[in-house]
């Protein structure tokens, strides 16, 4: 048994089950993180074998602009902002959602709006021209159709932006029970890659600043010139696993 672990742990979550991992576990890999090297949580020091993140898709295998365009059924002469976010941020989703759509669709009439939505999630309607409803999966695949992104800082979300380059504005959960989203968004934007923010007005100034012309192409600049190598689709964590099953016959 095989336990892939991520780190950025609140300081308050409990540990018992990283105590107990030796005696249930033969294994215990730990995946990549942008943040890791700010990590000072509960887990930050325990062992475990350190893998590359992984995404689904790779960018030689995403679809470029056109494509993503025409496959998602956009008008090519628009320019669109991906929104796709999970609960727990500001009260209800419904409110943040909401929020970063008025605040896009008054500040650039030249910018459309996508919602990514999950198919199992329950049904969503937006009668405005300028709001597209996208229920696809994985969404990775249609990264270049948008000039930027606004998602949670989740661990997929967060390193399929850098992956694929996309800059984005990340807004941390902060009703997770072990994962850190706040520190992974923090790191986030000190690597220049995009921005955080939690509060209302600091997403109404993140969304000014992203709307900008010279502001964005300064955080894909960002993202193109980072070269990641430990960022794979898997193959790192798999190679390691086969080293094992390979080492116990």
């Amino acid at each position: 048994m095989i336990w892939l672990r991520r780190g950025l742990w609140h300081d308050g979550a409990s540990t018992a089950q990283i105590k107990d991992s030796k005696s249930i576990v033969d294994h215990l890999l730990v995946p990549f993180d942008i943040a890791a090297e700010a990590d000072t949580g509960p887990v930050s020091r325990s062992e475990g074998t350190q893998v590359n993140a992984a995404t689904l898709t790779t960018p030689a295998d995403s679809t470029d602009r056109d494509r993503a365009i025409q496959d998602l059924g956009l008008d090519p002469r628009r320019r669109y902002v991906l929104v796709q976010l999970g609960a727990g941020v500001i009260n209800d989703i419904n409110d943040l959602r909401e929020l970063v759509i008025s605040e896009v669709l008054k500040r650039s009439p030249e910018v459309d709006i996508v919602l990514g939505l999950s198919p199992l999630s329950p049904d969503y309607e937006d009668v405005r021209l300028r709001v597209h409803v996208l229920r696809k999966y994985p969404i990775a695949d249609y990264l270049q159709a948008f000039d930027f992104m606004v998602i949670a800082a989740g661990y997929n979300s967060v390193h399929e932006s850098v992956r694929f380059t996309t800059p984005a504005i990340v807004i941390p959960n902060l009703e997770t029970l072990t994962d850190n989203q706040s520190l992974r968004a923090s790191e986030f934007e000190r690597l220049g890659y995009g921005l955080a923010a939690i509060t209302r007005q600091e997403i109404i100034l993140a969304l000014s600043r992203m709307l900008t012309d010279s502001e964005l192409q300064t955080f894909r600049k960002s993202l193109e010139s980072s070269v990641r190598s430990d960022i794979d689709s898997g193959e790192d964590a798999a190679q390691v696993i086969k080293d094992w099953l390979s080492s116990n016959g």
